[in-house]
């Protein structure tokens, strides 16, 4: 299963669930410039390869002088409880991948607000 972050050739976020749907938007963009801390946090109820039906990806955008804050969020989760295949589709960006963390549970808003404190100092 796909778990998108930024739509192919644009700034859109949001997440590939092949089997329901194609690219589900979050009504959100990314900047282009800058370092930014993009955390996605997925939650299904049931898991099942359904891509992702009856269950959400919130997004939060951080950057290294500003707290992350929640900028919109997807009608599927594509990538709880399973693999994912691919951190966007084949060809998609923009920008590169600095680091990339997985959790077993879903972080709440306070969760995301530590993450950032732990490691927002070392992209200033």
């Amino acid at each position: 299963m796909r778990l998108a972050v930024v739509q192919a050739n644009r700034d859109s976020l949001g997440v590939v669930a092949p089997t329901s749907g194609g690219f589900r938007p979050a009504e959100a963009t990314i900047d282009r410039a800058g370092w930014q801390l993009l955390v996605t946090v997925a939650q299904d109820s049931d898991c099942t390869p359904d891509g992702g039906v009856g269950g959400t990806t919130m997004f939060f955008v951080g950057t290294p002088s500003k707290t992350p804050h929640a900028v919109g969020y997807a009608d599927r989760s594509p990538g709880s409880g399973r693999g994912t295949l691919y951190l966007g589709d084949r060809n998609q960006g923009p920008g590169k991948v600095a680091e990339s963390w997985a959790w077993n549970y879903a972080l709440t808003p306070a969760q995301v607000q530590e993450f950032w404190a732990a490691t927002h100092a070392k992209y200033e």
